[in-house]
């Protein structure tokens, strides 16, 4: 596709659905600068699905977009009740919580603390104050997600009794953004989900949303 225009990308798409029956298509929003409201007009299907994962970047004009959708779906509460406000048939759906993939192993609880995620400057303040007040943390993923399966991640969470989140953002500088954000804005993070599902505790650094969808007695906020 990356040799053709929008045109020949939009005919070759309609062929698709045409030739397999397609009645539903998902359009992911945010920096994908060819997804855009002609476009999604443009497309022949009998239902049409927003995705986003980074609204709290790109909320204003994921909203143009959005409205050739019949639906959106948000990785962010904070975003659907945004949609919801202007009229827009949103719904929030979680990330990282397949419990066919993130289960409870029933494996020995071995690691004291864990936290699995992309290394940066505060994640790392943090794991220095932990390890220097004699606490025993595991760290993985610091290269990056590709650097373990989540098919062996399950199994390093079920071994946890507790999992720490950090919920700062990355500045992203995609192309397409609109603003820049800033590391200290918070976002509701997956390992929340993970740490669930394969039954280990989750100490999360907190986040706006976590006012919608959670309560004191369901996840410990530092």
């Amino acid at each position: 596709m990356l040799n053709k225009n929008s045109n020949e990308i939009i005919a070759k798409i309609n062929k698709i659905i045409e030739n397999q029956n397609t009645e539903l298509v998902l359009f992911e929003g945010d920096y994908i600068s060819l997804i855009n409201n002609n476009f999604i007009k443009s497309i022949n299907c009998k239902f049409k699905c927003f995705l986003t994962f980074d609204d709290d970047d790109c909320h204003d004009f994921n909203f143009i977009t959005a409205k050739s959708c019949d639906l959106v779906l948000s990785v962010c509460p904070i975003s659907v009740q945004k949609y919801l406000k202007k009229g827009l048939n949103a719904h929030f759906f979680t990330l990282e919580s397949s419990s066919k993939v993130f289960k409870d192993h029933k494996l020995k609880k071995d690691i004291d603390v864990l936290f699995f995620g992309r290394k940066s400057i505060e994640r790392k303040n943090y794991i220095s104050f932990i390890k220097d007040n004699n606490i025993k943390i595991k760290v993985i993923g610091w290269e990056g997600p590709d650097s373990i399966s989540d098919e062996d991640l399950s199994k390093i969470i079920s071994r946890s009794k507790i999992v720490v989140n950090f919920t700062e953002t990355s500045n992203k500088y995609k192309k397409y953004n609109q603003k820049k954000l800033h590391n200290n804005q918070k976002q509701l993070k997956g390992r929340i989900w993970q740490a669930g599902l394969c039954k280990a505790a989750c100490v999360s650094e907190n986040f706006p949303a976590k006012e919608i969808i959670f309560n004191d007695e369901q996840i410990a906020i530092f």
